[in-house]
């Protein structure tokens, strides 16, 4: 079985989507009914990817070992912007995901991830702390 880019991507989703899945069920009832239904609608189009992957033969492209070098380096990069949080809070942490993802992604145009690290984290803390009176994870919470 050869690995494309949409399989690779779509096991790691799937994997990620069980976790935070099983993290979820931590929750009271009420909290964990939204995550876990967003998780559950990535794992059940993870799989419907998969699926597709093998009817489409079209796209046959593999990855070369940089390509899944780049996918491994993006999955532990999510997983420790998520580990930071507690330390160095929900809007740096955006900001510095955000920026990074770019490096290694090798954007061309370097504006445009400072404009996106700036602006999304402006962007959520207008909407949730000031409109809707919602704090997010800040340092150690």
């Amino acid at each position: 079985m050869t690995m494309n880019a949409s399989r690779l991507a779509a096991i790691i989703l799937i994997l990620f989507s069980g976790f935070f899945f099983y993290i979820a069920g931590a929750y009271p009832a009420e909290a964990a009914l939204f995550p876990r239904a967003l998780l559950a609608g990535i794992m059940l189009l993870s799989i419907v990817l998969i699926v597709r992957s093998y009817q489409y033969n079209a796209y046959k492209a593999n990855l070369s070992m940089n390509q899944k070098m780049q996918v491994v380096v993006c999955a532990l990069a999510a997983t420790v912007y998520v580990a930071s949080m507690p330390y160095i809070g929900y809007y740096v942490a955006s900001a510095l995901f955000i920026l990074f993802f770019a490096f290694i992604l090798r954007f061309q145009n370097k504006v445009v991830p400072v404009v996106v690290a700036i602006a999304f984290p402006l962007i959520i803390y207008v909407v949730f702390e000031v409109l809707l009176n919602i704090p997010v994870p800040g340092i150690g919470s």
